[in-house]
């Protein structure tokens, strides 16, 4: 049988410091390669193009709408899909090959799962709640897509999804502070899509929840054995919570005012 050829598609926005890597990382396994930008004002487009990455330009309007028009927009249907703070592991690149050449095996699932190796200032994070993370990644457009969410989107398959052993090696972050931008910018585009929490109701959220997050973080989910690291992100993401309640009361400011 022939070869299934393999689409990688991906989004950015001013991703110049991690974009190389991951389209180094797909050079031997990509047919194609989508990149939707969403004006990105860095060396982005630059090294999308030096990598021979087929460039289109949209408005971000959310990470399930855009991330699916990169989808639409890829010439196979077969679709590898990844973030720009990604990579492919060398045992995830051999795997893909292995099963592209092999489409009676590759066809069993309609999508499959992939686990992800997350690393914070550097060192991979094996506890805290950032263990056991895997998503769909690797599936067939005609029958699996994206769903439409702001953030934290996405894809929908039918049916029991596959799961492939080797990762994807996934930086979010080599610093606390482009950590905390980026959380931020999340942690307001959720507010837009959730209930507003309205006084004194986001208030007392404000105040009961980062504790929580913290505790469970970095005590139940044993955030503690990753050392100092396990410790600022525990915190980080008590701080996220906090913001999360914050916006969500602004939201309810901005929803009353004549």
């Amino acid at each position: 049988m022939s070869r299934v050829p393999l689409s990688v598609c991906l989004i950015t926005f001013n991703e110049e410091a991690a974009l190389a890597a991951c389209l180094d990382s797909v050079s031997r396994i990509a047919d194609e390669i989508v990149v939707v930008d969403s004006g990105s004002s860095d060396r982005t487009l630059e090294i999308a193009k030096a990598r021979n990455a087929t460039i289109h330009r949209h408005a971000f309007d959310g990470f399930g709408a855009q991330k699916q028009r990169a989808v639409d927009l890829a010439k196979n249907d077969w679709i590898l899909f990844l973030d720009a703070d990604e990579r492919l592991s060398d045992a995830l690149s051999e795997t893909l090959g292995t099963l592209s050449k092999d489409p009676g095996t590759l066809e069993r699932f309609s999508a499959y799962r992939i686990p992800r190796i997350n690393h914070f200032m550097g060192k991979p994070i094996r506890h805290g709640g950032w263990d056991n993370d895997e998503l769909v990644r690797l599936f067939d457009r005609r029958k699996a897509s994206f769903d439409t969410k702001i953030v934290h989107e996405e894809v929908i398959a039918p049916g029991p999804t596959g799961r492939l052993d080797a990762p994807i090696i996934h930086e979010p972050a080599r610093s606390p502070e482009e950590f905390i931008r980026k959380n931020l910018r999340y942690a307001r585009m959720k507010s837009r899509s959730r209930n507003a929490l309205p006084f004194p109701i986001g208030v007392l959220a404000m105040i009961a929840a980062p504790p929580a997050v913290v505790f469970r973080m970095y005590v139940l989910r044993l955030g503690f054995l990753d050392g100092f690291e396990g410790f600022l992100l525990a915190n980080l993401y008590g701080f996220f919570a906090f913001m999360k309640a914050y916006y969500r009361i602004k939201t309810t400011e901005r929803a009353e005012r004549p």
